[in-house]
C-alpha cells in the first residue's frame, strides 16, 4: 500500500530504469535548496481537524480573473515522456480535470501542438 512519499519513492525506485529515477528524485547543483525544502516541510505539523461539517468548504482560488480548484498547479517539469510515454499529455489532462492550471515545459518530450 503506498501511503506517503517514501512508499512512492521505493515503487518508483523499483519500476523506473536507474537514470530516470535518479533524474526525477535528484535536485540541482549540490542539493542546497531541497535540503531546505525538506527542512521547512518537516518543520511543519498538520493536525486534522475531525468531525467538522467540510460541505461548504472550498479550496478554489481566483487569478486574474480565472477561477481555479486549488491554489496551485502543476509547474514545468522537463523529460516527462522518460517516466511515461506522452506524460505531458496524460499531466495536462489531468490538470484540465482537477480544475488547476498546467505549464509545459521548454524541455518536453512532446511538442506543444501535441499536447
Amino acid at each position: 500500500m503506498l501511503v506517503n512519499v517514501e512508499d512512492f519513492r521505493r515503487e518508483a525506485r523499483k519500476a523506473l530504469p536507474r537514470f530516470v529515477f535518479d533524474y526525477i528524485d535528484g535536485a540541482a547543483d549540490d542539493g542546497d535548496c531541497m535540503r531546505r525544502n525538506r527542512s521547512d516541510f518537516d518543520a511543519l505539523t498538520l493536525s486534522p481537524r475531525v468531525l467538522r461539517d467540510t460541505s461548504r468548504i472550498t479550496a478554489s482560488v481566483t487569478v486574474f480573473g480565472s477561477t481555479w480548484a486549488a491554489p496551485f498547479g502543476i509547474a514545468p517539469t522537463g523529460l516527462n515522456g522518460l517516466v511515461r510515454p506522452r506524460g505531458d499529455a496524460a499531466l495536462a489532462v489531468s490538470a484540465a480535470r482537477a480544475g488547476v492550471p498546467f505549464v509545459l515545459s521548454t524541455a518536453s518530450n512532446m511538442r506543444l501542438e501535441d499536447v
